[in-house]
């Protein structure tokens, strides 16, 4: 391959608007932010939220961009975790257009997660809501380029309230 080839390979990658999508006009960061989710402030919410933003503190989702690992809280109803992509949509976590496909597994299972340098991620999960089950969801856009990642658990408080509590990342793989 000629260089001339191999530069102009190089542009079309860059100008791929999968790869390199055009900046939305006028959306600043606060805007991006989803105004759906309805954080719940109560006292082990709070305890999960220590615990996790302690233990992913200078962690990173490792991809073609190094993402980290946000801290997420939602009120939710039901006594079971998500399970379907309108329940995410419906509890403000992905937007409907974003989603291509969708895979749940139990965190214990999770081929990511098991990996050595995520390890303390899961005993942290554990330590922050006891005796709950913890599920890993990739929800895929239809690109098929990137994947955010949900840890998510359901934890409640002493006054019955329930809330949606975990992590978030991004996975970039074009």
């Amino acid at each position: 391959m000629s260089e001339q080839q191999a530069d102009n390979n190089y542009m079309a990658m860059l100008n791929n608007p999968y790869i390199n999508p055009e900046p939305s006009p006028g959306k600043n960061a606060s805007e991006k932010q989803n105004t759906k989710l309805k954080p719940c402030h109560f006292s082990e919410t709070h305890k999960a939220q220590n615990i996790l933003t302690t233990a992913t503190k200078e962690t990173y989702l490792v991809s073609e961009s190094d993402e980290p690992l946000e801290w997420i809280n939602t009120e939710i109803e039901q006594d079971s975790l998500p399970s379907s992509e309108s329940e995410l949509i419906e509890l403000g976590l992905i937007e409907e257009e974003d989603f291509g496909n969708l895979k749940i597994q139990p965190l214990t299972d999770s081929l990511l997660f098991n990996k050595e340098e995520y390890k303390h991620i899961v005993a942290a999960c554990k330590k922050a809501v006891d005796n709950s089950e913890w599920k890993v969801y990739r929800v895929e856009n239809k690109q098929g380029t990137t994947t955010v990642v949900f840890v998510l658990s359901i934890v409640q408080g002493s006054n019955g309230q329930k809330a949606l509590v975990g992590l978030k990342s991004l996975l970039v793989q074009t």
